[in-house]
Order: C-alpha cells, then structure tokens, then sequence
C-alpha cells in the first residue's frame, strides 16, 4: 500500500507531532507500506529512517502566509502527488495542512482517501491560556469545514474524540487509535547512571520534558520543587526541551537553582541523524533511565507522548489530574493523578521517592501499560484502518 503523509514542521524541530509522523512512518514501513512524508520543513540534516522523506524546500525571498507562497505550495502538493500514486493521504493537523489537501482534492477531482490526525492544537481551546487554533473564528469554520470533508478522523485519545463528537462528527468516521513511541528503545536496559549527568547517585531525579508553553505547568513544577526543598528533601529536578532555559529566572526567584536544571532539549528515542556523533546527554531515553518519578503538570494534553515515553522507560507518574493525564494515568497503578494544588503534588512525590516498593510496582506497571503504543502495534492498527477505508471508498 502507497502512503503519503503530510505534515507541516517535522524533524529535527521536536514536538509530539512530529515524532508521531516519524514513528508512524517507520512502523508503517516496518510491515510492508510504501510510505512517504512529505514536509515544507527544510533541513540539511539527513535523518535516517526506513521511509522516503520529501522536504519541498520553499522558494528563497517567498515569504510564508501569502499568495505567492500559496501558489507555490499548491504546485508542489499537486507534483508530489502525482508522482507518488498514494492510495491513502494521511494528513497531520487539520489547519492548515489538512484544509489545504481537502480543498485540494476538491480541485484535482481525485478519489485518494483523506485521513487526518488532530494533534491537540487544532481541535482543542482554553481560553485562560490562550490555546488553540479554533480561538480564531475563521480558523474555526475551516476546521469544522475540513472534518466534514475527510474521510477519517484519528482520535488519538478519549479527549479528543469527545471534542470531534462535541463538533458534530459522528462515530462512524472517528478512528480511536493512540500515538505510537519508539517502545522497544525505550524499555531496554542501559548501562547510564546519574554520574553521567553530573548528579549524585544518592540525590532522587524527577524529570519534565517538553517546551516551554504555559499548558506545560513548568513554573507551576518549579513552585512544587521549592515546596520539596523547603521540606529538607533533597532533590533534582530535570527539566528537557525547547525553550526551557527561560525558567533560570523563575528558579533564582525561588532561590532553586541547585535543585534544578536545564536542557535545550536532547534527541528523542527513535530518531537519529547520519554523520552525527552522540553524548550519554544527547539521548532523551537516557533522561528517563535515571529519572526516579516522572513530573506530568500540564493543564491540558492531547495525548502526552513524552508521559507514554516515560511510561514505558517504567517510570511512575505523578500528574495534575488534568485532560490528557487522566486518559493515561490510573491512580495507584501506574502512577499518582493530583486533584488538589502544588502541596499535594509535592506531597505525593515524596510520598514515592520515600516508598522504593511502590514506585518500582508503578513502574512495572506503567512500563506494561506502555507496550500497546509500540509502532509496530500502533501501526497495524492504522493499516487496518486503511484497509477498510479503500473497501468503502
């Protein structure tokens, strides 16, 4: 089966969207797909992967967001494809990459299957954090107009088929599958320590990963920090991802800084480059290997890839009890939902890091929660998918 994918920043930008695409490219191309990704994300770095990568480099001088580079961008959609014969389009994001193929196929006629996956910002809002696209009115109506012109929607969590039904989407046309990791990465033993990252071996780690946006909670995590430390419980807390050391200022506010640290993010399970040579620090899955709790306080969540990441490194979770938490986390199996503020949820970290038993029983659990979101599994599941579109088309 010939696959096109679309999506719009891809690797090395590191998001959650973007390692799906690149996990569910590679799991597809791992059982048999001929897959493609095609992206307008340029990059000279070569990524190595087991699918075929078609970065439409734009035009030097075109600007973004106008006619011309519309026009452009059409073109290129349309060469790539012809040329690629797909027998699905798998889009990723509604707006604006999916608005572009539906509106089009509208105008090339052709009968290729359309299925898109939301990622979070474009189907979800909250206004007290200024989230999401749909804030926009008129970005609003072109995704309301792209779900009703798809052929399948991919839910990627219990939140975010709520929010297609919410919309008026009927069940027919949602598929309920999860995002796919790098599993068998993550869950394999290494020989990393605490050393390698400059920490005492005796000092508990808790680890955050992902940029630095408002729905993350990081300033939120780094008050929780200050509370364990007021407490005289020694700790190190990890924080990874774009952006991240803007939160300096906010540790030496709180007088932290030796309970915390930062780094611009570090390449995610899964993904490598050619001609690259790599540190111990370098590796996300290092982060989550010497990592004794993982710290979930975001307000809202799609899915929470990087939480599933450490889910299946057998870390515990402790997590606000908050949308995309509470779709992973089962109280006291797998990790620790908080329905309160800031002190419990410093409570309940020192309650684990305090009781070994239970979190290595958490982590077990949670590393066994995590095998279902292998790409090889997740991407069977989408092929299935494909299958019984093609038959119904």
């Amino acid at each position: 089966m010939k696959i096109l994918m679309y999506t719009g920043a891809f690797l090395p930008r590191i998001g959650g969207a973007e390692l799906v695409v690149h996990h569910l490219a590679e799991g597809l191309a791992h059982i048999g797909a001929d897959v493609t990704v095609g992206t307008f994300y340029k990059s000279s770095e070569t990524l190595a992967c087991d699918y075929t990568l078609r970065r439409m480099a734009p035009i030097r001088g075109l600007g973004r967001f106008n006619k011309a580079y519309e026009k452009y961008k059409k073109y290129k959609l349309k060469k790539l494809i012809f040329q690629t014969k797909p027998d699905i389009i798998h889009v990723h994001y509604l707006f604006p990459t999916g608005y572009e193929i539906v509106k089009l196929k509208q105008e090339l006629g052709i009968n290729t299957p359309i299925v898109i996956t939301s990622h979070g910002i474009d189907i979800q809002k909250d206004e007290t954090i200024k989230y999401g696209l749909r804030l926009d009115p008129q970005i609003e109506d072109k995704i309301i107009y792209t779900m009703k012109n798809v052929d399948k929607l991919i839910a990627i969590s219990e939140d975010i088929f709520s929010e297609y039904k919410r919309l008026g989407v009927s069940e027919d046309k949602i598929a309920r599958i999860a995002n796919p990791i790098a599993y068998d990465i993550l869950a394999q033993p290494t020989q990393v320590s605490k050393a390698d990252f400059n920490i005492d071996s005796s000092v508990p780690v808790l680890l955050a990963v992902g940029r630095n946006h408002p729905k993350k909670g990081f300033e939120a995590l780094l008050e929780i920090v200050k509370i364990i430390k007021d407490k005289n419980y020694p700790v190190a807390c990890l924080f990874v991802g774009r952006e991240i050391s803007s939160l300096q200022v906010v540790a030496a506010q709180l007088d932290i800084t030796d309970s915390v640290m930062f780094f611009e993010e570090a390449l995610p399970a899964g993904v490598e480059y050619r001609h690259k040579k790599y540190a111990p620090t370098d590796f996300i899955a290092n982060f989550f290997k010497i990592a004794d709790v993982y710290a979930m306080t975001s307000k809202i969540e799609s899915f929470g890839l990087v939480t599933v990441e450490a889910m299946a490194s057998s870390k515990p979770v402790v997590a606000m009890n908050a949308e995309g938490a509470n779709g992973l986390i089962k109280n006291n199996w797998n990790g620790v939902l908080v329905d309160g503020g800031n002190e419990q949820f410093a409570d309940e970290i020192i309650e684990l890091l305090n009781n070994p038993g239970k979190r290595q029983e958490l982590g077990e659990n949670a590393k066994k929660q995590a095998a279902q979101y292998a790409r090889k599994r997740v991407a069977e599941k989408h092929m299935n998918m494909y299958r019984q579109l093609l038959q119904t088309a």
